[in-house]
């Protein structure tokens, strides 16, 4: 069992149960990898997931409802092949990127998110570790301009297909890599959703919650599944495991067709908002 956590400054912290949401291999190194058994240990040893680059913007004095934006996400896809995107942006090429945008201060009446009068956008699209940690080791500056060639691109998708003069609204600009990932969040390799969601770390073969250690738990996209669906539902398992609280009851949740149902309606009424003059048959 784990006794105790002691941080860098010296403080001692003990619990009945411990409870740790950084990376378990990382996690595991600092415990003592031979401290888990080998079985554990094979599990241990996984595949990190992609990473990206990714845009927070505080934005001044625009309402993004009127540009159709809300309680959604919007995937944007510059080629209708997938995998096409995909096979380009690993090897650097942004010529085409596909890009996601998320507009967090619409997806809840709650305040507290931004000043009053700002709104937040978030943009991101799918990038490599090893290109931007080459570039940082060799060069600082070429590391920045290589970021900020991207998100520029990235800007300049949004500006011609969302919000025209979307530049002049930024209040606050930040841009993140998987370097970012790496230093701030303590994400090997910058990884976005823990370990990769490939067929041999699903199910049986993926890391689950319990440890070797009978009061200590891993909680996160790693040791469980990931997305924010995912790492919410983790939490949620361990708390319903650790206190025998139902959170939510599976046997009144809805069944698949009515979700697809619910999620089509919805996906229609956003796509008539945000597309009003399109011509339809």
């Amino acid at each position: 069992r784990v006794a105790s956590v002691t941080t860098k400054d010296g403080r001692s912290f003990s619990a009945e149960k411990v409870i740790c949401n950084m990376d378990p291999h990382k996690a595991a190194e600092i415990i003592g990898l031979e401290k888990f058994g080998g079985s554990y240990r094979k599990k241990l040893d996984y595949r990190y997931s992609q990473s990206g680059v990714m845009i927070y913007l505080g934005l001044k004095d625009i309402d993004l409802t009127k540009f159709g934006f809300g309680k959604n996400n919007v995937w944007h896809c510059e080629d209708f092949g997938m995998n096409k995107m995909w096979d380009r942006q690993k090897k650097g090429d942004f010529s085409k990127p596909w890009i996601f945008i998320s507009t967090p201060t619409l997806h809840t009446k709650e305040g507290g998110t931004c000043p009053p009068g700002h709104s937040i956008m978030e943009i991101a699209s799918y990038a490599e570790f090893d290109e931007f940690a080459e570039k940082k080791k060799s060069s600082y500056e070429d590391y920045e301009k290589r970021k900020n060639e991207i998100a520029e691109k990235m800007l300049d998708i949004v500006e011609k297909r969302y919000i025209l003069d979307l530049r002049k609204y930024i209040d606050v600009k930040v841009v993140g890599t998987p370097i970012s990932n790496e230093h701030w969040a303590r994400a090997p390799r910058g990884n976005a959703y823990g370990s990769d969601m490939i067929p041999s770390q699903i199910g049986l073969g993926r890391l689950g919650m319990q440890t070797p250690f009978s009061n200590f738990y891993f909680c996160n996209a790693t040791a469980g599944y990931a997305g924010i669906h995912g790492t919410t539902g983790n939490g949620i398992s361990l708390y319903e495991m650790l206190t025998g609280d139902k959170v939510f009851d599976q046997t009144k949740a809805p069944t698949d067709n009515e979700l697809a149902e619910t999620a089509y309606k919805k996906a229609k009424q956003d796509l008539d908002a945000r597309r009003p003059s399109l011509v339809r048959g």
